[in-house]
């Protein structure tokens, strides 16, 4: 990597979802421990976005004025977004997506793990569990994350193609929102009684829907998946509430994003190829 100071070089960073998650945390975590590498006039803002495009095209917007150079964003999925994105790399702001990926943005690159993959993952995992058996809830964060569909559509597919005898009955969305998850997973439970396992295809919200699992875990015993490794999924395995969750190396994703974008804005350097999936591996009570 190039260390000679120049004039300033501005990377901007846009994640989703609340202002305090402990995911995207360690993801930052991961650029700042790589931009410790890069020379002194590299600078990085970090903007938080709604679950909505609007929300990430007008902070979009705001970096421009910052005149960066490249941007690193974990995108929501509308096409507006991606014709926002496009419009970037033609005034030469290359583009990096990670942890989730958007089509038609013409970006430089996608860094993170593959989602579809990470899913097959979860489903294999409960099926032991569940020892192929009884019905499913699912939380998700948001229908317009590529990352969290994508996350289902595997888990949904491994389930049918493997003929068990388990069933997913409700499928629900609660914008990584600890009170809406926790409300999702009453009602859930509500509707369908008999649901015995539970896959939460992401971490954001994960606090709220545990305590309401908790609550009705002197009842009944749960099977449950989940993603990530931050301090309420710590909590909930030690209250055996979390069964097992997919860890996506989220600082290893925020390193390799860095990475990837300075290296063709200090050095002209472009990625080999323009997917990079970060490995995947599954963690238990043990594990913490």
């Amino acid at each position: 990597m190039a260390t000679k100071a120049s004039s300033p070089l501005t990377v901007g960073v846009i994640f989703f979802g609340n202002r305090q998650s402990e995911f995207f945390d360690q993801i930052w975590e991961g650029m700042m421990v790589y931009s410790r590498s890069l020379p002194p006039n590299v600078k990085l803002i970090r903007k938080v976005s709604d679950f909505s495009a609007q929300s990430q095209i007008d902070l979009i917007d705001e970096l421009e004025k910052e005149d960066i150079r490249g941007l690193i964003i974990a995108p929501y999925n509308d096409p507006s977004v991606a014709k926002r994105l496009k419009e970037l790399r033609k005034r030469r702001i290359e583009v990096v997506c990670v942890n989730s990926d958007i089509s038609g943005s013409d970006r430089l690159c996608y860094v993170g793990p593959n989602p579809y993959q990470s899913g097959v993952i979860a489903a294999e995992i409960l099926m032991i569990l569940a020892r192929g058996k009884g019905e499913i809830g699912i939380i998700t964060g948001s229908h317009d994350i590529t990352g969290h569909e994508e996350r289902v559509r595997g888990f949904v597919d491994t389930i049918k193609r493997s003929r068990c005898n388990m069933t997913v009955e409700s499928i629900q969305e609660c914008k990584d929102d600890d009170y809406k998850c926790y409300e999702m997973v009453q009602k859930v439970m509500r509707d369908h009684p008999l649901i015995s396992s539970f896959f939460f295809a992401t971490s954001g919200g994960i606090f709220g829907g545990c305590k309401g699992l908790h609550q009705m875990t002197t009842r009944k015993t749960f099977n449950v998946v989940t993603f990530d490794l931050t301090s309420p999924i710590r909590e909930f395995m030690k209250k055996d509430v979390i069964s097992a969750s997919v860890y996506q190396e989220p600082v290893t994703q925020g390193i390799r994003s860095l990475m990837v974008l300075t290296n063709k804005l200090l050095e002209n350097k472009s990625p080999e190829k323009d997917v990079i999936y970060t490995d995947l591996s599954i963690k238990t009570k043990g594990c913490i």
